[in-house]
């Protein structure tokens, strides 16, 4: 897998870590994680566009391998209200 293309890598990885810390710190309120593609990378790898908007729970082992680190890729801390708004009823499945 080759990650998008991020023109600051030494700033995005510092942010990635810092924001993962904090949504693991409210995870018992927003249990589940929504991956965005961020339209800021400049070589978007297929993985990432594939992954577009996937809801797993905060503790799916999908995370440990694919949580954004170097990219301008993001996620989004959820809650069961979110969820029923974007009409689902629980996670989706992680993708092999």
């Amino acid at each position: 897998m080759t990650a998008c293309y991020s023109p600051a890598p030494e700033v995005t990885a510092p942010y990635h870590a810092h924001r993962y810390q904090q949504m693991k710190e409210i995870a018992h309120r927003l249990p589940f994680w929504r991956y965005w593609h961020s339209l800021a990378c400049e070589v978007p790898d297929c993985d990432h566009l594939a992954w577009d908007k996937l809801v797993l729970r905060h503790d799916d082992p999908w995370w440990d391998g694919h949580y954004p680190s170097v990219c301008g890729c993001y996620v989004e801390a959820l809650g069961p209200l979110d969820m029923a708004q974007l009409g689902k009823s629980g996670p989706d499945v992680a993708p092999n």
